[in-house]
């Protein structure tokens, strides 16, 4: 309302042509700044608190490690139910891929930690099958 009001009474109205166009040159920079402002702190703080980002965090399913194997093409392990599961993604969707074994990946998520979840491949070697002579 107070942009509106400055667009229609200026002090500067009555100086000349000049003067005045240069006046509301810089008006309409003022206001597109406030509005540039206005989206800024909406995209920031309004839209992830309407998306739901982070509520899934502490629910009963957790994705406890992610390996990128492709653009659109990843692997995770995930935890739900106290059991561990490995799934893959890709263009055409989510797949199963196997159940892990639940003691095995609780005693190997509990031995390297958090660290875990950026080496995703020192995980899984928790799960290499030994090889049968």
């Amino acid at each position: 309302m107070a942009a509106f009001w400055l667009m229609q009474v200026g002090p500067l109205n009555n100086i000349g042509s000049a003067g005045a166009e240069l006046f509301d040159y810089l008006k309409v920079i003022v206001i597109l700044a406030l509005l540039l402002a206005i989206v800024v702190i909406a995209a920031r703080v309004w839209l992830p608190r309407m998306a739901g980002a982070g509520k899934g965090a502490a629910g009963p399913i957790q994705v406890i490690a992610r390996l990128a194997l492709e653009p659109r093409k990843s692997l995770y392990i995930i935890q739900a139910a106290g059991d561990y599961f490995l799934v893959g993604t890709s263009d055409s969707g989510m797949h199963y891929l196997t159940r892990l074994d639940s003691d095995r990946a609780g005693a190997a998520f509990v031995e390297n930690g958090p660290a875990l979840e950026n080496e995703f491949a020192a995980w899984m070697k928790a799960f290499r099958r030994p090889k049968q002579s």
